[in-house]
C-alpha cells in the first residue's frame, strides 16, 4: 500500500486521514478497499482545493466526458488497427511457440497473457494520444487535466478489478485467477496512469519548446 499512501501524500490529503485508512487496512480491510478509498480521498481533495472557476469546471467536464467515451473510441476507431497489428505478429510467434513448446514454457506463456499485450498496448497508446491532445489544448491546466483523466479512467475499471479480485479470493492458489489479477492490476493501476502521464508530459514539453522558440 506504499504506492497508495504516496499518492495520498502527493495530493495533500490530511495525514490523519491517511493514518486512519492505513489502520483500517491493517485491521482487515482489503487492498481493493484501500485503493477505492484512496481514489475517493484524492477526488475530494482535488474538489476541495479547486477554486470556483467556470473554465476549470468546463475543462473537468470535457475530460470526464472524453473518459466516458473511451470505450466507444476504442471500439470504432483504434481497435481495428490494434487487431491488424495483433494478426501480424502473434499467430507467427507467441502462438506458434505455445503450440510447439514444452509444457513448462506453455505455462509461463499462459500466465503472461501474451494474446492481450497488443490490445493493452493499443489502449495505453490511445490514452496517451488523448492526454497529449488535451494538454495541447489547455496547457495551463495540465495538472488538472491529467489528474481528472487518470481518476476518470481508473475509476471506470475498478468494478472489473473488483470482480477479478473476488475470483482470486475464491481460489487463491489457482494460477489462472492469480495471473488475471496480477495482469489486470498492473494494467489498471500502473500502465494506464503512466500512459496518460507520458502523453501529457510530452505535450507540455512541446508547448514549452514552442513558447521558447516564439520568444526568441
Amino acid at each position: 500500500m506504499k504506492a497508495a499512501a504516496w499518492l495520498l501524500t502527493r495530493f495533500g490529503v490530511d495525514a490523519s486521514l491517511i493514518g486512519d485508512l492505513v489502520e483500517q487496512h491493517r485491521s482487515g480491510r482489503s487492498r481493493l478497499w484501500f485503493w477505492r478509498q484512496t481514489v475517493v480521498a484524492i477526488a475530494a481533495r482535488v474538489a476541495a482545493t479547486m477554486s470556483i472557476d467556470l473554465a476549470v469546471v468546463r475543462i473537468a467536464a470535457v475530460v470526464a466526458v472524453i473518459a466516458l467515451a473511451e470505450s466507444y473510441l476504442w471500439m470504432h476507431v483504434f481497435s481495428h488497427y490494434a487487431n491488424v497489428l495483433y494478426m501480424t505478429w502473434y499467430p507467427y510467434s507467441i502462438d506458434w511457440m505455445a503450440r510447439t513448446s514444452p509444457h513448462a514454457i506453455w505455462q509461463i506463456v499462459v500466465f503472461l497473457h501474451p494474446w492481450a499485450w497488443t490490445f493493452m498496448a493499443g489502449w495505453c497508446a490511445m490514452l496517451a494520444v488523448i492526454a497529449w491532445c488535451l494538454v495541447r489544448l489547455w496547457a495551463a491546466r495540465a495538472k488538472l487535466i491529467l489528474g481528472a483523466f487518470v481518476l476518470s479512467t481508473v475509476s471506470q475499471t475498478l468494478p472489473i478489478l473488483g470482480r477479478t479480485f473476488f475470483d482470486w479470493t475464491r481460489d487463491p492458489t489457482n494460477p489462472v485467477w492469480i495471473s488475471n489479477l496480477v495482469l489486470y492490476a498492473m494494467f489498471v493501476l500502473v500502465a494506464v496512469p503512466l500512459s496518460i502521464r507520458a502523453g501529457g508530459r510530452h505535450a507540455a514539453k512541446a508547448v514549452s519548446t514552442l513558447r521558447l522558440s516564439g520568444s526568441r
